[in-house]
């Protein structure tokens, strides 16, 4: 849709325009990092984006294009990961909510108003709006003789079992110590039941949506699991980014494997031996070394 209608939509909103922009010259920057223009463009034009895309949901949100703004939305989002840095050694430095996520929650506010999301229903983006709205999930095909298969679904199990067990465990030390009851246990369901889709779905170009609406959709209540620590909901952050990391498409590699790293660093001291064990699967997709690390197969590769 946005080759096709994108810069038409654009000349309306340049906060899009801005966005396609920043997103190409990204894109050239990858293929050419001898040239620093292409960097300092993406600069450029991601900064005027978020800047005029901000302006628009804060005063002029009612009147606002709505194929304009979810666009818009989808490529910051992309923009954001794509800057994504690499992990630091000071593995508690970087925020727990990273800004790409921060970034995809303007889709919120979008299909929260009324009048944006009846033209979105009814528009050229219908088909991904219906991911956002939870009308529609990634196809799955179940195949038991697909190792692979076999192996995300037992993967999914044991996810699913971690976070159904009684209890918190979270490496803030002051969410640690007010935090006198567990999680709502639907906070992990929920993403979980989503989650599954990704991990069994074929990858495949068109996947990009869904896994982008999956980010966009966390309740606030998971955000503010992430917020304070959860090492559950930070390892079901790092299974998204299994899937996404081997999606085949220019932005999604690199920034996956980063976050994933982070995440990993984050995790690879924590006290539940049912975290360590899972977190051995995004740790090899990433290339973390975890002592000990068990025999579960690495991902699929780009």
């Amino acid at each position: 849709m946005i080759q096709a209608h994108g810069v038409q939509i654009g000349l309306k909103a340049p906060y899009l325009l801005h966005a396609i922009l920043a997103y190409s010259a990204s894109h050239l920057s990858r293929l050419h990092p001898e040239q620093p223009k292409y960097s300092e463009a993406a600069k450029t034009h991601f900064t005027r984006s978020l800047q005029a895309y901000s302006t628009e949901l804060v005063y002029e949100l009612e009147r606002g294009n709505a194929n304009a703004l979810l666009s818009a939305s989808g490529i910051l989002a992309k923009l954001s990961f794509i800057n994504t840095p690499v992990l630091s050694n000071e593995k508690m430095s970087a925020p727990p909510v990273p800004a790409w996520i921060r970034s995809m929650q303007g889709v919120r506010t979008i299909m929260s108003t009324p009048t944006l999301r009846k033209q979105l229903e009814g528009g050229l983006l219908g088909d991904v709006v219906r991911y956002y709205t939870g009308s529609a999930r990634v196809p799955v095909t179940l195949r038991h003789s697909d190792d692979v298969q076999v192996l995300h679904t037992a993967l999914i199990h044991a996810l699913r079992s971690l976070c159904l067990r009684p209890g918190t465990t979270t490496h803030n030390p002051v969410a640690a110590v007010v935090a006198v009851s567990s999680p709502p246990l639907n906070t992990y369901t929920a993403v979980l039941d989503r989650l599954e889709g990704i991990m069994l779905c074929e990858l495949k170009n068109e996947t990009v949506d869904p896994m982008l609406a999956f980010i966009a959709t966390l309740e606030p209540s998971f955000l503010e699991l992430l917020e304070q620590h959860d090492e559950r909901a930070s390892l079901i952050l790092a299974f998204w980014c299994t899937r996404i990391g081997v999606i085949g498409q220019w932005w999604t590699g690199p920034s996956a494997r980063a976050e994933c790293r982070r995440i990993c660093s984050r995790l690879a001291d924590s006290k539940d031996p049912g975290v360590r064990d899972l977190l051995a699967y995004p740790a090899r997709f990433c290339g973390f070394s975890l002592e000990g690390q068990s025999q579960l197969p690495s991902p699929p590769a780009e």
